[in-house]
């Protein structure tokens, strides 16, 4: 069966055919919630709180019982650390539906044509996921524009007040799952069409509160750090095929590059930790250094073949998330042509 392309006027054709009118509402509902739920106790059990769910896995949240517990642990954090903790949360979560969002149109052999058309079936999976009345009210591609307005945000209904304290979720959520989609997208679209559409990437994304409703405002710009970006595209597909060093070798190299390419280092010695926390100080707005370091001696560690356990499929997937993260962050990371002179040159002699 030959790829055929597909437009955003045929997207709920399209998404009833990828997994079937019922399938998809249920499958990816409870992935999501799987995802949620996941991250909660995760977070939860590292502050002593406890989780009132026995399996996790196994198990679909009622809204209002998502509702509670992201009470609790925005009341036990405080509002400010809860606000940085729910968007991480939402972008590794947009991330992994972005990711395979667009592993099932490659498995169905259906190719978007355009990233409206991306993004208008996001729309309808989320929306069947009873995640919202999610519509795309406005996508300009030239300007680098967007708009997405979420009705009966399922993390806003029954609250009378501050209702949209949850709604930071839904900032990283979709910075995540544009990112990633667009990233995957455009290099299948080249290789389809032997053309040079332009990865994009979400720049920014905002918050117009409205009682009824939340609307998104996005900027996306080019993506920059192409050959980091490549390089990660690869590791999804390593994890994929099951081959978690490789996918651990690949998202590694896609720090190590993405670092390099963001100050212009051209040198062969490269010490990527010593790097990291010289731009980190230089630059003061790196917020994932430690992560950064952590999940690189991890990586390392694991090829090296000095790790004391076996790599499992968790590791190669969670680093290549992160490093999606932090490719993100360097590219909203601004620097001038001086402050890039001066990092090569700390760089160099460290």
């Amino acid at each position: 069966m030959s790829i055929q392309p597909f437009d955003e006027t045929e997207a709920t054709k399209t998404a009833d055919e990828i997994v079937g009118k019922v399938q998809y509402v249920n499958r990816i509902s409870e992935q999501a919630y799987k995802s949620i739920q996941e991250a909660l106790k995760k977070s939860l059990e590292k502050s002593r709180v406890v989780v009132p769910v026995a399996d996790p896995s196994r198990v679909i949240l009622r809204a209002t019982t998502v509702q509670m517990l992201l009470d609790g642990l925005r009341e036990h954090v405080g509002p400010s650390s809860y606000l940085t903790l729910i968007r991480r949360w939402g972008e590794e979560i947009g991330i992994s539906f972005g990711h395979i969002l667009i592993e099932t149109f490659k498995q169905k052999k259906r190719l978007p044509k355009t990233y409206k058309t991306i993004l208008v079936v996001w729309a309808i999976f989320d929306s069947s996921a009873r995640w919202g009345d999610i519509k795309i009210n406005q996508f300009d591609e030239t300007k680098g524009t967007a708009e997405v307005k979420i009705t009966r945000n399922f993390l806003t209904t029954g609250y009378e007040y501050d209702i949209h304290r949850h709604c930071p979720f839904f900032e990283g959520y979709i910075q995540g799952v544009t990112t990633q989609a667009f990233m995957e997208w455009a290099r299948w679209f080249n290789s389809v069409y032997s053309t040079s559409v332009r990865p994009l990437l979400c720049d920014s994304i905002a918050e117009l509160q409205h009682e009824e409703s939340c609307i998104f405002r996005i900027k996306f710009k080019a993506e920059g750090l192409k050959a980091a970006c490549d390089r990660l595209v690869e590791s999804f597909k390593a994890h994929d095929n099951r081959k978690w060093e490789e996918s651990l070798r690949l998202s590694r190299e896609g720090l190590e590059t993405a670092l390099k390419d963001k100050v212009g280092f051209t040198g062969k010695r490269f010490d990527f930790i010593r790097a990291l926390r010289t731009f980190s100080e230089a630059a003061k707005t790196l917020a994932n250094q430690d992560q950064a370091v952590e999940f690189y001696s991890l990586a390392s560690k694991a090829i090296d073949h000095k790790l004391e356990r076996k790599i499992s499929s968790e590791d190669s997937y969670r680093i290549a998330v992160f490093t999606r993260r932090f490719i993100t962050e360097l590219e909203k990371t601004p620097l001038t042509r001086e402050q890039k002179a001066q990092l090569k040159t700390l760089i160099k002699t460290t």
